[in-house]
């Protein structure tokens, strides 16, 4: 993992609670029985990647209090997302993942009632001093990602830095870490991203896990925004005013999930009951154990109506999970998961699986120092991805590899070159000072009704040099490839 330190974060101790956003100094550090420090849960995400029981309570640590409501950010790395899809220009206001939070990450994992308590910010747009760099608009929004002046501001420890991922978090990327080149991982915790803009307009700063060699664990970094090895730490102002006390975590109670798990497995439970029940578990985002509920008592109410509800829910969170794998290279296993849900519907996601799975294979190549079957990997899937920047920087060592084996070959050798659904192979049958005359091996097309007898008129020849010779060859293939007079 490549990645730029900006500077140490300077520790300095503070009794004094700061609102971010644009808000002005506050010395209140407490409000009701909710204090800096204190940790609750609020909505529910995947964490323990066992899809099976359900989404997990989001656990929360409290960093800042004031006024009725509490600056939260989660305690663990939930997820891990790339900052923005276009590689140029990002801002905070701009980049999918600002979207991302304040869209599917906020509908889909919190009940409406929670979401009533999430209040909309000013979220500041800072710029990066260090280097000039602008930071775009402020913008306003439910959901955020801590500034570097915020975690200057709020965590001022060590220990307040770390980020240990989920185990679902695991799955979703690579987060592992080995400065040492010992293949053990450095770390038990994790990269996460801020959302200041880094050193260049490609680039965003995250807390990035050091070795203590100075001193310094966790150090503010900047990577590209198109990279998937930071993992989410998302932030939000709640209204506290209105959360009953035993919102914070406690040991030894008898939570009300509890009590719900309870009712779905007494066998009489009235129908009022399972109702209420699986209402409960649709809130909590374990749709698919909901859903069960609402089929066995589908006269009940709106139950049948709901039961729907559940599977577009439970669909899309198995869609979001899928391209959640993909954004992570991991196309074979979201390939899986479109086929589960409906191969029909899902035809361009497993289309794009299938290029994924052939891209990955040419990345390796290219590592392996195999130009030329890198480069005929990257031209079956020119139109995914960065396919055509990687064959702009192989050219040059592919063109010499070829013209290196045809002034190396002889009669009756083959090689590849083009692509016509596949990669063509040609026979040398003549060899000659200027070139090689060469032919195809395999029978690539049938033309039938050819329309002259004369070659110079007919729409075989037009076919070759015009049709076939612009779709089989890239530019670079197509220098190789001599102009001949043809008797």
């Amino acid at each position: 993992m490549k990645k730029k330190i900006l500077g140490f974060i300077i520790f300095i101790a503070s009794a004094v609670c700061m609102v971010g956003c644009g808000s002005s100094k506050i010395e209140k550090t407490e409000d009701r029985d909710y204090k800096v420090g204190d940790y609750l849960t609020y909505g529910s995400y995947e964490q323990d990647n066992n899809k099976s029981n359900g989404k997990e309570p989001i656990e929360w640590e409290i960093i800042c209090v004031e006024d009725g409501k509490a600056l939260i950010i989660s305690k663990y790395g939930l997820d891990v997302k790339i900052y923005d899809t276009h590689k140029n220009g990002s801002t905070w206001e701009t980049c999918s993942l600002r979207s991302w939070l304040n869209n599917e990450f906020l509908n889909d994992n919190f009940s409406d009632s929670e979401k009533k308590k999430i209040i909309k910010t000013i979220v500041t747009a800072d710029d990066n001093e260090k280097f000039e760099i602008s930071g775009g608009n402020d913008t306003e929004d439910k959901i955020f990602l801590l500034s570097i002046k915020e975690v200057e501001q709020y965590l001022t420890t060590e220990s307040s830095r770390e980020c240990i991922p989920t185990e679902y978090a695991k799955t979703v990327s690579d987060l592992f870490f080995d400065n040492n080149d010992d293949g053990k991982d450095d770390y038990e915790c994790c990269a996460w991203w801020l959302r200041t803009v880094g050193d260049y307009n490609n680039y965003a700063s995250c807390i990035w896990p050091e070795d203590a060699k100075d001193g310094h664990y966790h150090e503010i970094a900047d990577v590209a925004v198109t990279d998937d090895y930071c993992a989410l730490r998302p932030a939000m102002w709640i209204d506290i005013s209105s959360l009953v006390e035993d919102s914070v975590v406690e040991n030894d109670k008898t939570t009300e999930t509890e009590k719900n798990d309870e009712t779905v497995t007494n066998p009489n439970a009235s129908a009022e009951e399972k109702y209420n029940a699986a209402i409960l578990l649709m809130e909590s985002g374990k749709y698919e154990e909901a859903m069960k509920i609402f089929d066995s008592i589908f006269t009940y109410k709106d139950s049948y109506e709901k039961s729907e509800e559940c599977k577009k829910k439970a669909e899309g969170n198995k869609y979001d999970e899928a391209i959640a794998l993909m954004d992570a290279g991991k196309y074979e296993e979201a390939a899986e998961i479109f086929k589960a849900l409906d191969p029909t519907k899902y035809i361009k996601e497993l289309s794009d699986c299938e290029k994924g799975v052939k891209y990955n294979v040419a990345l390796k190549l290219v590592e392996a120092g195999k130009v030329e079957e890198a480069y005929n990997a990257f031209v079956e899937i020119s139109d995914f991805k960065d396919s055509k920047n990687q064959l702009d920087k192989l050219a040059d060592d592919y063109k010499k590899k070829i013209l290196t084996k045809l002034e190396n070959s002889k009669i009756g050798d083959t090689f590849t070159l083009g692509n016509y659904g596949e990669p063509i192979e040609w026979i040398i049958i003549d060899k000659t000072e200027e070139g090689c005359l060469v032919l195809s091996k395999k029978a690539l097309s049938y033309i039938s009704n050819i329309d002259a007898k004369r070659w110079e008129n007919s729409n075989l020849r037009k076919w070759m040099n015009d049709t076939f010779y612009n779709s089989a060859f890239t530019d670079v293939e197509k220098k190789l490839i001599l102009t001949s007079k043809i008797t």
